[in-house]
């Protein structure tokens, strides 16, 4: 990889990836990592916490260690989705379009990913009305975010696809 981007005159390797997390579906949560200096004071500007993850290690953490060793530039811009919901966070991945091409100083048109927003977040407001479960898990959340709960105190995932479809029948 690292031989292709000095060949090509690749001049920052950007990894993307998502993970999910304690946030709630109202957020459009971006962490970063950087190895070098150069780019915190623009992970600060564009309020991009940096990541905070401990578990498995996948194929970012090896890119990022290889990009350190050999002094490459690297960022990694991760996407944070609510543990209660599977499926494309729409909010999140207009975040990370628009922080690109803020970094970058492209445009990109993001109504269709807009659209699906407003019909996600419709969906997410039928099923708040419908559903006491999903709301007292994200009032869990709530708490577990403001230091008044544990997070081994909430309960399973929940799948949105599977309640459109229980809401549907």
């Amino acid at each position: 990889l690292f031989h292709l981007c000095k060949q090509w005159g690749v001049s920052l390797i950007v990894s993307l990836g998502g993970m999910y997390d304690d946030v709630l579906h109202t957020e459009a949560i971006v962490s970063g990592v950087y190895p070098f200096g150069d780019w915190k004071d623009v992970f600060i500007d564009k309020d991009i916490p940096l990541i905070e993850y401990e578990g498995p290690s996948g194929i970012h953490a090896l890119i990022m260690q290889k990009a350190e060793k050999e002094s490459y530039p690297f960022i990694g811009l991760w996407g944070r989705s609510p543990l209660y919901l599977r499926g494309t966070n729409f909010k999140v991945v207009i975040r990370i379009v628009n922080l690109l091409a803020s970094f970058f100083a492209f445009s990109i048109d993001t109504d269709e990913l807009e659209s699906s927003l407003k019909e996600f977040e419709n969906q997410i407001g039928e099923l708040l009305e419908d559903n006491s479960e999903l709301k007292e898990y994200i009032e869990k959340i709530k708490k577990i975010r403001s230091g008044k709960l544990r997070k081994k105190d909430t309960p399973k995932i929940i799948n949105i696809k599977d309640f459109m479809r229980q809401r549907d029948s």
